[in-house]
């Protein structure tokens, strides 16, 4: 179970991440996340920075879609989301997960 502080910051990154606000995360909010951090960090395609966080994002974007999506909808809720990463966090304790959330979204996700 997240603490209060856990979650309450685990809903704000879900917000952050739906970029169209619809309430789902979808691969083309990942997309626009890539987009939007690349731009701003001016890394180019093709450049270590830039395979490094796109690897990251649409993996974790696969992995939402595959294990998130408890209801098969291809949708991924905010209440799904919230379930998938407190099995990712309890069970690996989520050092890979924290370290690369951190360097893309500078500590948001950290406890």
């Amino acid at each position: 179970m997240f603490t209060p502080i856990r979650e309450t910051k685990l809903k704000h990154l879900f917000k952050i991440l739906d970029r169209n606000h619809d309430g789902i995360l979808t691969q083309k909010d990942f997309e626009q996340v890539i987009h939007e951090i690349t731009t701003i960090r001016e890394w180019k395609w093709g450049t270590p920075e830039y395979e490094e966080l796109h690897f990251f994002w649409m993996g974790f974007c696969d992995r939402l879609q595959v294990w998130a999506d408890r209801n098969g909808d291809g949708k991924i809720t905010e209440a799904e989301w919230l379930w998938y990463l407190e099995q990712m966090l309890d069970r690996f304790e989520a050092s890979y997960i924290k370290r690369s959330f951190s360097k893309s979204l500078g500590g948001l996700a950290e406890s």
